[in-house]
C-alpha cells in the first residue's frame, strides 16, 4: 500500500498531535487499527451469519488437539 501525503506540515502536525514520534508510525498505526477494525467487523458478520463454533466444541478440540487436560467437570 502507498499512501502519499500531500501537506507534510499538517500530516507531522497530525502525527505530533495524536501522540506519534513521525508520520510514518502514525500512518502505520491508522492501517493497523483499520485492518484490526475490518476483522472485527467480519467476525461479528460470522456470528450474525451463523459461521461460528460454540466455545464448548472449540475448547474440547483445542485440547485434544494440543493433548491438554480436560477441563474439571467436563
Amino acid at each position: 500500500m502507498q499512501v502519499q501525503i500531500f501537506h507534510e506540515a499538517a500530516a507531522i502536525e497530525l502525527a505530533k498531535n495524536a501522540g506519534f514520534s513521525s508520520v510514518e508510525e502514525y500512518v502505520n498505526q491508522t492501517i493497523k487499527q483499520a485492518a484490526d477494525l475490518a476483522a472485527i467487523r467480519e467476525g461479528i458478520n460470522d456470528t450474525i451469519a451463523g459461521r461460528m463454533t460454540p466455545l464448548e466444541e472449540f475448547d474440547k478440540a483445542f485440547r485434544e488437539e494440543m493433548s491438554f487436560a480436560k477441563r474439571a467437570g467436563s
